[in-house]
């Protein structure tokens, strides 16, 4: 068997001998090229180079980027995979619910879809490792807390289905892709057209009707210059910020969160709870205090002595409040030691074969896990006081991380607006 680090080898010299081939190739072929326009076609070049000129413009206002982007074919199969209404004798798509309009049922969980806000090239020297803010799209407000909150039914005029909130949310290939965000492979991504990130308003920036050269943002993807100031921003999926889905739960200070971890990690290494724990520490000063010993897999029998640990959330005090403890319940599907999977189940992990570069599978659920809600959390916040926030229920003081204020505050430029919410 050749060993892996020969096949790496191999494998980078093949790279590089290609791109070496074609930057050759790509040579003859110019000087060919302009051999053949000094000769015959220079002064029919002079002629048409206006036109062209006229061509790229009006291209690029009347091409929209997130038109001609992959995200809408990802969007239509997950509407046709979830997003689906039951009637007597038939089963149809429910593809064209707007977000603003999503409403939980009585006692229903206030749903929170997380994407990453990229800003690889925000000059905030604090962004340097990350590259990337979260962002989240929710029933009353879209936004980040790097720029801010806007009402849902006002962001993007309204118009934002849930089925395009779900796609952007697990729009894992993108050219940009937070902290993994390689300028090279950025280029050739965005020029092969295999996006599905979306251009989004800005939260911060009230946008008015007109015109938008689109081909502006799209160099800006292309060359990695995505950042937090313009009138719309890049957002992809919320794994590259956050895989679990925790932060934006655990901004809001819930007492009780019920993590399910579906994502990837079949040499259970536990990243992405390892990423949260960190940028919680980093960002909120909480402490989350967790043992995952018993989630460990026995490689002999594949199978993990416990399938879910509850751990302790320890939050700091907060614009005058006490410091408060959470509980996290953490369930990671697993072959469990004490607990009787049925034949099906049991069967398929034993006719699984692993491959060369992972251990035999403990964890059932990590084929075939990459849409949008392959990591989720819910939470149980803390009960509804009298004073609500900007949409005077418990749900409109869920929507908006607490700060300082109890209603939608506006800068004094007519332009900008930012919204929050006073905690309880």
């Amino acid at each position: 068997m050749i060993p892996a680090a020969v096949i790496g080898y191999l494998k980078r010299s093949l790279w590089i001998f290609g791109f070496a081939a074609a930057g050759l190739l790509a040579a003859v072929e110019l000087v060919h090229f302009g051999e053949w326009l000094s000769r015959e076609h220079y002064a029919v070049l002079v002629e048409w180079y206006p036109r062209f000129l006229v061509i790229a413009g009006v291209s690029g206002f009347a091409i929209n980027v997130n038109k001609v982007s992959l995200l809408n074919f990802y969007r239509d199969r997950l509407a046709d995979a979830y997003m689906i209404r039951r009637s007597p004798g038939q089963i149809t798509t429910s593809d064209r619910i707007r977000l603003r309009d999503v409403l939980p049922t009585s006692n229903g969980p206030y749903h929170l879809l997380n994407a990453t806000l990229n800003l690889a090239g925000s000059r905030d020297l604090s962004l340097r490792g990350r590259r990337s803010a979260h962002f989240l799209f929710s029933k009353l407000y879209c936004g980040s807390p790097r720029v801010g909150y806007a009402p849902t039914s006002a962001y993007a005029r309204g118009r934002l289905d849930l089925p395009t909130a779900m796609a952007v949310s697990g729009a894992a290939v993108s050219p940009q892709m937070g902290s993994a965000t390689k300028p090279g492979l950025a280029v050739l991504m965005a020029l092969l057209n295999v996006r599905l990130g979306q251009w989004l308003p800005n939260p911060a920036v009230r946008l008015r009707a007109g015109l938008v050269f689109w081909n502006y943002f799209f160099v800006k993807e292309l060359f990695s210059l995505t950042d937090e100031n313009d009138w719309y921003v890049f957002v992809s999926d919320g794994g590259h910020f956050d895989n679990t889905g925790l932060y934006g739960l655990l901004e809001r200070r819930c007492r009780t969160i019920i993590a399910v971890d579906c994502g990837a990690d079949p040499d259970r290494k536990f990243d992405d709870v390892a990423n949260i724990m960190r940028k919680a520490r980093i960002d909120f000063g909480i402490e989350i205090q967790l043992d995952l010993g018993k989630l460990h897999g026995d490689p002999t029998t594949q199978r993990a002595a416990a399938g879910f640990q509850v751990g302790r959330i320890l939050y700091p005090p907060n614009q005058g409040d006490v410091a408060g403890e959470g509980r996290i319940v953490y369930i990671k599907p697993t072959m469990s030691a004490d607990f009787h999977e049925s034949e099906d189940l049991l069967e398929y992990a034993r006719t699984i074969r692993p491959s060369p570069r992972r251990r035999p599978p403990i964890n059932s659920s990590t084929r075939g896990s990459s849409s949008p809600t392959a990591s989720s959390a819910t939470s149980s916040p803390r009960p509804a006081s009298p004073r609500s926030g900007p949409a005077g229920s418990a749900d409109a003081r869920r929507a908006a991380p607490r700060c300082s204020s109890g209603r939608p505050q506006y800068s004094s430029r007519p332009s900008r607006w930012r919204a929050s919410v006073r905690r309880s």
